[in-house]
C-alpha cells in the first residue's frame, strides 16, 4: 500500500527550496478528488499550504496566471492566498512524481464551520460577490485555462477525466440510469433538450464576455468574520475563465439544497419544483442588481441555467438517486417532467 503522508524531515527538505529552514508543526489534508487525481496538502504553522499534487495541471505558467487572479481579489477586497516562488524563481519543484508548490494559508474561520446559522445570508453573499467581480473584471487579462463549469470549453480536470465537459458526463450518467429504470422516452427527452440547448448556444456563446473566476466558490473555500460576512477565498486549482453568463447561472442555482428525504417526504413533485424556481428567480433577481446583462447575454443565461438545473452534479445525482429510490421514484421523474418541459424566463 502506497504511503500517503510525508514525514517532517522530508517536508522540511521541500520547504527549503522556499527558503523555509524551520517549522514547528503541520496538518495533513488528503483532498484527493480518486487514484488519478492525488492533492494532498500540509499546513505549515497555520502560514503557509505545501501542496502535492498527481495532475501535472499546475506548472509554473498556471500559477503565475493564478497570482495575477488573486492580486484582483485582493484588489477587489478579497483575501486570497498567494503563491510563493522557490529560490529558482519558479513555482514547483518534483516530488516522487508529485508536483510540489507552496501558497501562504489564510488562518480564518470557513464558511461551511457557520451554514448552519446563516445559509440563507451566505448565499445571497456569495451571489452578489461573484456577481459585482464578474461585472467589475468583464474581459480582465483573459487566460486560456477554462473554468471547472465550462462547456464546449473544456477545464484541465475535464481533460483529464475524459476529455467532454463536466455537464456532458452528467446528463450521459442520467441518462443512463432513466434506461435502466426502463423510462426510455424520459431518456430521449433527456437527451433531445440538453442537445437542443447545447446547439443553440454553440452559435453564438463565443461571442459572450467573459471573466476569471476563482473557479469553486462552495463554502469550505470562503473565509468569513465574526460577523458572518464573507472575507476570503482559498483554494484555485479550478480558476479559470468562463462565459459569463454559464458562470452566473452556476451561481445562481441552490436547488440542490431542496432535494433532501424531508422534503422529498413532505412534498410533491410539482411543489418541490415550484421551490426551485422561486429559489432560482429570486437569485436571478440579485444577480441582475450587480451584474448588468445584456440581452444577448440574459438569453444566453437562461439557456445555461436549464443546463445547470439538470445536470449540475448534485442535481443530476439526485435525481438518479431518487429515481432508483422506490420510496420517491413517482417524485424524482415528476420533477424531471416538469424542469425538462419548462422554459425558464426570470
Amino acid at each position: 500500500m502506497e504511503r500517503t503522508m510525508l514525514t517532517k524531515e522530508e517536508i522540511l527538505e521541500l520547504l527549503s527550496a522556499y527558503g523555509i529552514h524551520s517549522f514547528v508543526e503541520f496538518q495533513f489534508v488528503d483532498s484527493s478528488h480518486g487514484e488519478d487525481d492525488i492533492r494532498r496538502n500540509y499546513i505549515i504553522d497555520k502560514k503557509y499550504v505545501l501542496r502535492l499534487n498527481s495532475a501535472h495541471v499546475m506548472n509554473d505558467k498556471r500559477i503565475a496566471d493564478l497570482n495575477r487572479l488573486i492580486q484582483r481579489y485582493r484588489d477587489f477586497g478579497i483575501k486570497a492566498p498567494c503563491f510563493i516562488p522557490n529560490s529558482k524563481s519558479s513555482y514547483t519543484i518534483q516530488k516522487d512524481g508529485y508536483i510540489c508548490y507552496l501558497s501562504e494559508y489564510l488562518d480564518c474561520t470557513v464558511a461551511d464551520d457557520i451554514l448552519d446559522n446563516c445559509r440563507k445570508e451566505m448565499l445571497s453573499q456569495r451571489v452578489i460577490m461573484v456577481a459585482k467581480f464578474a461585472q467589475k473584471y468583464k474581459g480582465v487579462d483573459l487566460i486560456d485555462t477554462m473554468s471547472m463549469y465550462s462547456i464546449f470549453d473544456l477545464s484541465p480536470y475535464d481533460v483529464l477525466l475524459g476529455g467532454i465537459d463536466d455537464k456532458q458526463g452528467n446528463c450521459n450518467t442520467l441518462i443512463q440510469d432513466l434506461k435502466n429504470l426502463g423510462e426510455i422516452e424520459l431518456a430521449k427527452d433527456v437527451f433531445n433538450v440538453n442537445e437542443t440547448i447545447r446547439r443553440e448556444l454553440l452559435s453564438f456563446y463565443k461571442e459572450l464576455p467573459r471573466c476569471v473566476f476563482q473557479g469553486d466558490e462552495n463554502f469550505s473555500n470562503i473565509c468569513v468574520d465574526d460577523k458572518n460576512t464573507i472575507i476570503g477565498l482559498f483554494d484555485f486549482n479550478m480558476a479559470g475563465t468562463d462565459v459569463n453568463a454559464n458562470y452566473l447561472a452556476n451561481i445562481a442555482f441552490q436547488g440542490n439544497y431542496y432535494y433532501t428525504d424531508e422534503i422529498f417526504d413532505s412534498h410533491t413533485g410539482s411543489e418541490i419544483f415550484e421551490m426551485v424556481l422561486n429559489s432560482y428567480q429570486a437569485n436571478t433577481a440579485l444577480l441582475r442588481q450587480y451584474y448588468h446583462f445584456t440581452e444577448q447575454e440574459f438569453y444566453a443565461y437562461k439557456l445555461y441555467s436549464k443546463l445547470v438545473i439538470l445536470f449540475g452534479y448534485w442535481n443530476q445525482y439526485a435525481y438518479s438517486e431518487y429515481a432508483k429510490s422506490e420510496k420517491y421514484r413517482k417524485k424524482s421523474l415528476e420533477l424531471l417532467h416538469l424542469i425538462l418541459k419548462t422554459n425558464f424566463c426570470f
